[in-house]
């Protein structure tokens, strides 16, 4: 089966997993000199950053989910529904 090499997929692994990786940075760095570990350095890095940026991301949407919690009953408040613009006037022009 081929598969477009430009294709992006997307890969589940536990943080310490990435940690692991970062850590073998430095002993991969001792042979940079060859191009293939170079290749492995950036996957590393490129690996992290998108690990980094999905955190990033996922808890900002938890703490989003979060402030909308009422304060004195303790719910979470439905999402507000766009409303028309009443600055066109009642007809609408």
């Amino acid at each position: 089966m081929k598969i477009d090499p430009e294709r992006n997929v997307t890969i589940t692994l536990p943080i310490w997993m990435m940690d692991k990786l970062i850590k073998m940075k430095p002993t991969l760095a001792m042979f940079q000199d060859d191009e293939d570990v170079q290749v492995v350095l950036d996957i590393i890095d490129a690996m992290h950053a998108g690990a980094l940026e999905y955190i990033r991301q996922e808890d900002g949407e938890v703490l989003d989910y979060l402030s909308d919690i009422d304060d004195e009953e303790g719910y979470i408040l439905p999402p507000e529904k766009s409303k028309p613009d009443d600055d066109d006037g009642e007809d609408g022009k």
